[in-house]
């Protein structure tokens, strides 16, 4: 089964290269080849100084975990775990939610993202294109009761 599963990634490939180049092969020399590769092995100059690595990756994963319903944010630079405690919806403008411990309103910011909505059941935030909807958990969340014991 390996085998098979290796001819289908490398060798059809290569040959589906082959035969697309194979009329270019007959019109070129070896001389030509060689001064083509060479071409290809010099140093490029760019006309604008970048320090590539500082440049942030612009790619993200969205991920969520399905036990604690926490949406969970990653980079190679940063990963930002996002949670929903709480919602107080009264249909209102004046509704809130407790993200990460914070409480929140509509139009209130939390690691860059504005919040935008809240719903009976999540939080809707958004940063840029980007919009993420945070889900109150399925199973109660284990918050610290506290009992007054009169008497």
């Amino acid at each position: 089964m390996g085998g098979k599963s290796l001819m289908k990634k490398i060798l059809f490939p290569l040959s589906a290269v082959a035969i697309a180049v194979y009329p270019l092969w007959g019109e070129l020399s070896v001389s030509q080849i060689d001064q083509m590769v060479e071409k290809i092995q010099q140093k490029r100059v760019s006309k604008v100084e970048v320090d590539f690595e500082k440049v942030p990756t612009p790619f993200v994963l969205v991920k969520v975990d399905q036990e604690s319903n926490e949406t969970i944010l990653s980079s190679p630079e940063k990963k930002v775990v996002m949670k929903v405690y709480a919602i107080v919806n009264d249909g209102t403008e004046d509704s809130s939610a407790n993200v990460n411990g914070e409480w929140l309103r509509r139009n209130d910011k939390i690691d860059g993202y504005t919040v935008v909505e809240i719903k009976n059941d999540r939080v809707v935030l958004k940063k840029g294109d980007n919009t993420m909807e945070l889900f109150l958990p399925k199973k109660p969340v284990d918050i610290p009761q506290i009992k007054i014991n009169e008497g």
